[in-house]
């Protein structure tokens, strides 16, 4: 016999799971901007969660794969965890151009997405932010 508690927790977890399904379809229904963004605001996230754990954001050369495969090369970050499972490509299904630099002790992120020409351009779609 069912109780009602769990009859709850039952429709808690079929609904999360029609959200969740919700959710993935309005992305890829969304025009390409709003995925881009989508896209940009997961990796910042992640990024922010890989330096509190390495210590360091990944550099360009270790890119944004860094979020789901350990680096190999140098700086090896003080600890490592997977974040991501796959590294989005963007709407037209290139991969993200990822870009760290620092300056005056503070690290900074360019995400791009070359946009449907696949050329750099002013109309690229472009994500920036820094870290400490």
């Amino acid at each position: 016999m069912i109780k009602s508690g769990e009859t709850f927790i039952f429709a808690l977890i079929a609904a999360a799971g029609f959200g969740g399904w919700a959710w993935r379809q309005a992305i890829a229904t969304s025009p390409p901007s709003l995925v881009v963004h989508a896209d940009f605001m997961a990796c910042e996230s992640a990024l922010k969660i890989y330096f509190l754990n390495a210590g360091t954001l990944p550099h360009t050369h270790q890119g944004l794969a860094a979020l789901c495969d350990q680096p190999d090369t140098h700086p090896l970050p003080e600890r490592w965890v997977r974040i991501m499972s796959r590294v989005p490509n963007d709407p037209w299904r290139q991969p993200y151009q990822y870009n760290m630099w620092e300056r005056d002790g503070i690290q900074h992120v360019e995400l791009r997405s070359w946009g449907r020409d696949g050329i750099l351009s002013e109309d690229d779609e472009i994500h920036v932010f820094s870290h400490p």
